[in-house]
C-alpha cells in the first residue's frame, strides 16, 4: 500500500519534479572554518546542517534509559579526547539516524567534518546495519541490537545517503596553527584547541585523506562523488560565493 511505500512514492515525486535535495559534506583539517562554512551553506540553501555535538544529544535523547546509561558508560575520556569520544559503533548509528529522517531525505543536509576515517564512512554509508535492500522499499530503520556491535564495514553502499558533493577545506598548517594560537583562553581550556591537540588532530586528518587508497577520499572517489578543494585561508562569504559555483 502507499503508506507502507511513502518513502519510494515521495523520492519518486522529487525526481518526476526535479526537487532532488542538496547533500553535501565539509572535510578539511583542523581550524579550516568548516562548521562556519557548513552554517553559511545551511541557511543559503535551506539545508540540515548535521553536527557531531547535535547528533550525540540528540541520539542520547532517543535512547531509553538504561541503554543511553550503557552508551554514556563507552565514552572514552583521554588525554587526547578530554572531552570524551564515543566508539565508533555508536557515532555511525547517531548519524545515520540524522541522515535518514524525513528533513534530511526530503531537504537535504550539509554534514560538518563526519565520517573523518574511513572505516567511519564505509560503516555509514553500507548497509551492514540495515533492514532490506537500497531498493526503494528498504526499511530505512537501523536495527535496534547495533549499538553493541563493532563496525562492519561491508555491502553496497545506501546511494540515498551517500553526499552529492565533497568539499575540501584547504590552508597551510602555518595559518591554521595561528588560528589555533590566536584563541582566546576561554576558549581553550579543558577542550583539544591547544597547540599539542592541534598537532595530533592534524596528524589523524593527514593521515585519514591522503590521497591513496586506503583514505576517506578515495572511498567518495570510487562512488563518483564531485570533490571540490576550496581555499580556506579565504572569509567565509568568499568561500560560500566559490562553493556556490559548484553547488549551483
Amino acid at each position: 500500500g502507499i503508506v507502507d511505500n511513502i518513502e519510494l512514492v515521495a523520492e519518486e515525486l522529487r525526481h518526476r519534479r526535479n526537487l532532488l535535495p542538496l547533500r553535501v559534506v565539509v572535510n578539511g583539517p583542523p581550524s579550516s572554518g568548516k562548521t562556519s562554512l557548513c552554517k553559511a551553506i545551511a541557511s543559503t540553501y535551506k539545508l540540515h546542517h548535521i553536527q557531531t555535538e547535535d547528533v550525540i544529544r540528540e541520539g542520547l535523547a532517543s535512547l531509553p534509559h538504561d541503554q543511553r546509561a550503557e552508551v554514556q558508560a563507552s565514552l572514552v575520556k583521554d588525554a587526547q579526547h578530554p572531552q570524551g569520544r564515543y566508539p565508533d559503533h555508536v557515532l555511525v548509528r547517531f548519524f545515520r539516524q540524522r541522515l535518514t529522517s524525513n528533513r534530511c531525505q526530503n531537504q537535504g543536509y550539509v554534514l560538518d567534518g563526519f565520517p573523518h576515517t574511513l572505516e567511519q564512512a564505509q560503516a555509514l554509508f553500507a548497509p551492514a546495519y540495515w533492514d532490506g535492500e537500497d531498493d526503494g522499499n528498504a526499511e530505512d530503520t537501523p536495527r535496534d541490537d547495533d549499538l553493541g556491535k563493532d563496525i562492519e564495514p561491508k555491502g553496497p553502499i545506501k546511494k540515498r545517503l551517500l553526499p552529492e558533493f565533497v568539499l575540501v577545506l584547504e590552508a597551510s598548517e602555518e595559518v591554521l596553527k595561528d588560528r589555533i594560537l590566536s584563541l582566546p583562553e576561554a576558549a581553550v581550556a579543558g577542550t583539544h584547541n591547544t597547540e599539542e591537540g592541534f598537532t595530533r588532530r592534524l596528524a589523524s586528518y593527514r593521515e585519514n585523506f591522503k590521497d591513496d587508497t586506503e583514505g576517506v577520499l578515495s572511498y567518495y572517489d570510487q562512488h563518483e562523488l564531485l570533490i571540490t578543494p576550496v581555499e580556506a585561508t579565504e572569509p567565509v562569504p568568499d568561500m560560500l560565493k566559490a562553493v556556490q559555483t559548484v553547488l549551483g
